[in-house]
């Protein structure tokens, strides 16, 4: 399926255990997998989940890059691409939920554990508000 994050550029980052990423506009994403990042016409495995990875460079050049496209597969194998050609992979794991995203228009997916993907084109309306999702200090 794709995923629409309609222009928002990283804003703030943060990669601990966890890669927190909040948008602007709007939006926001977490994953808590090891992921794939290939840019320059390099591939880097970054062991998100595994260890503290607070300070580490190879992240850095997403804040302020715009996102251009998304798609996750059926089996949850999430691929994000940033502008210059920048793009980061996340698979599922079997025992933990690997991501979560927050688009702009309020769309909310989720990923795992297993192969289980799940999508809400918007957050239920709550006292006749659209409620929508809480995204991540980053």
């Amino acid at each position: 399926m794709d995923i629409d994050f309609d222009g928002a550029r990283v804003a703030e980052l943060a990669l601990d255990y966890t890669l927190r990423v909040k948008c602007e506009p709007s939006g926001a994403f977490m994953i808590e997998v090891p992921l794939t990042l290939e840019r320059d016409g390099t591939t880097q495995v970054l062991p998100v989940g595994d260890v503290d990875l607070t300070g580490e460079f190879a992240l850095d050049d997403l804040v302020g890059r715009r996102i251009v496209a998304g798609h996750a597969t059926d089996d949850g194998v999430l691929t994000l691409e940033f502008e210059d050609n920048i793009r980061i992979t996340a698979a599922v794991d079997p025992d933990y939920e690997s991501w979560n995203l927050w688009v702009p228009s309020g769309a909310v997916y989720n990923a795992g554990p297993g192969d289980r993907t799940f999508y809400a084109p918007k957050h239920p309306s709550v006292g006749g508000q659209e409620r929508r999702p809480q995204t991540p200090e980053a």
